[in-house]
């Protein structure tokens, strides 16, 4: 009996290792989602920067992780991208104890324990193509020679990467960067107008705010003109396509589509002090379920004179619905100096009601 019951024990154990185990994290965990609705020059985007990270490390792992690398990306809404490279880049990891919210602008004042230089060395930039529905890939990549071993009960992990570069460069790349909340973004170009009548989209909540993108409230594309108005319709549903349809040779050049639309919701237009606009509202049940729902909307004119086709399109909106009441895990403190003593704690919101945000960023290795 001993010998049949403990290998299977033994393999169980395993295997429920296995399956509890994963090799990449995510941070936020939505980040593969969809494009975040903000962006920032550093870390990387300048040559001479510190730029402190700190990371929940309930958002790292539950039990235990063993960080073998870190990978970041950029903003969509900033490609196309040249290729570059930032030398003389160090990476330090150390438990922080400082409790997420409790960053400090003194760069000194976030290391409370022992930190590990994890990379020392230069960081390559990829070139970045136009992109389309959802975000770019996690194409900036930083490999340690050593893991870095990850205890969650010891604080929240601080990631400390520096640029020993000269001060105060002007930025020449921009990484994604995300808040709390849901998210609301463009992709693609408009198609020329032969009236040179501007097609534009806007997306947003109705509230105003990312955490407005939520259950209970309602998402909003809006299209506006400056002195025409097309019929036409707002196109809405749940999927961007990963690249788009063109449709010039349907004789509508520049013309694209890049959503798949389940519905669509005719222009009603109305005058402005600056034109013409018409929206569609997309009412989000308030319930938690619909947290993580992506929808898509692009608007679409009909115009005989505007080409053979008759049609215009607008860029593309992505929506990620989000949870009102989300803690981001994570925040970020900046400087444009490699030798500065204080930096400038990322917040996307105002004095009185901050709204910190980071950039998104995969962990590497094994992870509990």
């Amino acid at each position: 009996m001993r010998t049949t019951t403990l290998p299977i024990v033994l393999f169980t154990a395993f295997a429920t290792s296995l399956v509890a185990q994963s090799t990449s994290v995510a941070v936020p965990a939505h980040a593969n989602q969809v494009d975040g609705q903000q962006s920032l020059s550093m870390p990387f985007g300048k040559a001479g920067f510190r730029t402190q990270l700190l990371v929940s490390a309930n958002s790292v792992a539950a039990t235990a992780g063993v960080i073998s690398g870190l990978r970041f990306r950029a903003d969509r809404a900033s490609a196309p991208l040249a290729a570059t490279s930032v030398p003389n880049v160090t990476v330090s990891l150390s438990h922080c104890s400082l409790g997420l919210g409790g960053l400090q602008t003194t760069f000194a004042n976030n290391v409370t324990s022992a930190a590990t230089q994890v990379f020392s060395g230069a960081v390559n930039l990829p070139a970045q193509a136009t992109g389309y529905a959802g975000p770019m890939g996690w194409d900036i990549v930083i490999t340690f020679p050593q893991p870095y071993v990850f205890t969650p009960t010891q604080g929240d992990l601080l990631i400390d990467i520096v640029g020993n570069n000269a001060a105060n460069a002007p930025a020449n790349f921009y990484l994604d960067a995300m808040q709390g909340g849901g998210s609301a973004t463009k992709f693609g170009v408009a198609g020329d107008n032969p009236s040179f009548d501007f097609l534009n989209l806007v997306v947003g909540a109705s509230g105003g705010r990312p955490r407005d993108l939520s259950p209970g409230n309602t998402v909003e594309f809006t299209t506006t003109t400056g002195w025409t108005t097309p019929a036409g319709v707002t196109a809405i549903g749940f999927d961007g396509l990963p690249a788009p349809f063109d449709l010039g040779p349907l004789g509508a050049p520049t013309h694209s589509v890049y959503i798949n639309p389940i519905a669509t919701v005719p222009h009603s237009w109305q005058g402005s002090f600056i034109g013409w606009y018409t929206t569609a509202a997309v009412a989000i049940p308030n319930h938690p379920a619909f947290i993580g729902l992506p929808l898509y909307g692009q608007s679409v004119c009909f115009d005989p004179t505007a080409n053979a086709l008759g049609i215009l399109t607008s860029e593309a909106g992505e929506v990620r619905v989000g949870d009102a009441f989300e803690q981001f895990p994570m925040q970020q403190v900046n400087a444009a100096d490699p030798a500065a003593a204080t930096g400038t704690l990322v917040n996307f919101g105002n004095i009185s009601t901050p709204e910190f945000g980071a950039v998104p960023v995969m962990l590497e290795g094994i992870f509990q």
